[in-house]
């Protein structure tokens, strides 16, 4: 059988593996971190109307504003690679400047609308919060707005730092945040509770800092600039069709938070802890994957060196495939197990993992979804087409809204973890559909065999895992159960995966050092 990386493009693709090694390890310890932030949270507040209101208040702000601060990160790279390529360094420099200098005033009213407007807007989004709720997330919702003045700023940060392959520091400052919001939750619990959205701004400021210091030091002179040219008008020209479907997704949450915020008190915590531990699954496989990804996609797609970007594309996405995978079969079979392990203890008791249990697995099922929709946005976006990814996204949304309606009756907040999940099935199968109706020369996908090779891998390691578990049961305590039924899944998996011969496993080695003989050859 053919190696999965052919002698001409491993060098490339090693380099990618040991980037994408050490943003996983590095990210674990983040993501580590920022369970402590959730356990914290959970521990003094559990599921009350304070978890509602402070997430609501977040959420408010990335509604309105997502749109277009992930429509101006997403098109500045390729429009910065362009310019970079045709007028060089200087004027690469300017051109980040004027985004940057733009996304602040957007900003800076942002943040004035939004502190005068609180109540409205409360009103507007969680219309069905009791009084008490509403009032919190009003206080809240007015220093939420400053935040985004830094979040705005980071995205462009952070991409010039990827393009300049600077891939860790960022994560590294992630470590800041979650330390900085860790500290804040305590002050809350001994002062008062408006340290809690304190904590945020002051997080999401030192993270602005610290990405500004490690631009200036890749070389990105900051200066302000009110001046707009052809590259801006041209970037806002690509952005707009990602505005939409951006605003489309933001239009999604709101109503998927305001129909949550008309359920029992909890709901709205409930669903965000569940998409949490979801969510942390995706960040260690596709957000990383294709973070590394996406600039060698592009530079791939203007080379037009379709055999690289297939071949490497084709691997980023098996890999994918084999994480995700089990972590849903794990999820669907452990949802009770794996919300205690991580949130269990103070205020968040048995009915707070009733409660977020559900959420977690019908958030589950849509998992390798969510995942393989991150990666093909990309592709798109590598070949600067961004209007067929929100066609596509607006699919996926209709079917979202839809069923959220359908399901909350009988369901209540596990319907709208449904629904979510049946979206990103829909979203991906109408992406892969335009995909290879689109684009001739792209093949990203393994064959239906390999797929088939990781189901029966993972879900034989599952099963005979949940045997230990249930065996060590009757013995032990759940949480030692679970922990062994786990590195029992994994070792089985791996096996599993070496007999049936899924050659992508054998990628990992890329990131050891090779041999000095090998270097010679």
């Amino acid at each position: 059988m053919a190696d999965p990386v052919s002698q001409k493009e491993s060098r490339p693709v090693q380099t990618v593996a040991k980037i994408a090694a050490a943003m996983m390890i590095l990210t674990v310890f983040s993501k580590i971190l920022g369970y402590v932030r959730e356990i914290v949270l959970a521990d003094i507040y559990g599921t009350s109307y304070i978890v509602d209101a402070y997430i609501m208040a977040q959420y408010i702000p990335t509604i309105l504003l997502t749109g277009i601060f992930s429509a101006l990160s997403t098109s500045y790279m390729p429009t910065y690679s362009q310019v970079m390529f045709d007028s060089g360094k200087k004027a690469g420099e300017k051109f980040t400047n004027q985004i940057l200098t733009m996304l602040f005033i957007f900003s800076g009213i942002a943040l004035i609308l939004g502190f005068f407007f609180s109540d409205q807007l409360v009103n507007i989004f969680a219309h069905s919060f009791p009084v008490q709720t509403a009032e919190l997330t009003s206080s809240f919702l007015k220093v939420a707005f400053g935040y985004t003045f830094f979040t705005a700023g980071f995205g462009i940060l952070d991409s010039y730092l990827k393009y300049h392959n600077h891939f860790l520091p960022q994560i590294i400052y992630g470590y800041l945040f979650s330390i900085c919001s860790i500290a804040f939750i305590f002050i809350s619990k001994y002062t008062n509770v408006n340290f809690l959205i304190y904590g945020i701004l002051i997080a999401y400021a030192i993270q602005f800092i610290a990405g500004a210091f490690s631009a200036s030091k890749a070389g990105l002179k900051l200066m302000s600039t009110l001046e707009l040219d052809q590259t801006i008008k041209k970037t806002v020209i690509l952005a707009i069709p990602v505005f939409i479907g951006s605003s489309l997704a933001g239009i999604n949450t709101f109503i998927d938070k305001s129909l949550a915020s008309g359920l029992p008190e909890g709901s709205v915590a409930a669903l965000n802890y569940g998409w949490e531990l979801v969510l942390s699954v995706t960040l260690l496989t596709t957000m990383i994957i294709s973070t590394v990804m996406y600039p060698r996609m592009t530079k791939a797609s203007a080379e037009k060196n379709w055999e690289y970007f297939n071949t490497s594309t084709k691997i980023a996405m098996t890999i994918i495939m084999m994480i995700a995978i089990p972590c849903t079969f794990g999820i669907l079979v452990y949802p009770d197990q794996i919300v205690k392990l991580f949130f269990e203890r103070g205020a968040f008791d048995a009915a707070s993992t009733a409660l977020t249990a559900p959420a977690f697995f019908f958030y589950g099922i849509g998992l390798l979804f969510s995942a393989l929709n991150t990666m093909l946005i990309q592709v798109f976006y590598s070949v600067k087409n961004t209007v067929l990814p929100v066609a596509c996204s607006a699919i996926g949304i209709a079917v979202n809204i839809a069923l959220n309606f359908v399901l909350i009756g009988p369901m209540q907040h596990k319907g709208l973890a449904l629904a979510t999940s049946i979206a990103a099935v829909v979203n991906v199968a109408a992406l892969t559909i335009v995909l290879r109706a689109k684009y001739k020369d792209i093949h990203i996908f393994c064959g239906i065999k390999k797929i088939i090779k990781i189901l029966l891998a993972a879900a034989i390691s599952t099963g005979l895992s949940y045997a230990v578990f249930y065996s060590l049961g009757l013995i032990a305590n759940e949480i030692i159960s679970l922990l062994a039924a786990i590195i029992v899944d994994v070792a089985l998996y791996y096996v599993a995966l070496k007999l049936l011969k899924v050659e992508e496993l054998d990628i990992f080695k890329l990131i050891l050092p090779k041999r000095q003989a090998d270097e010679k050859e």
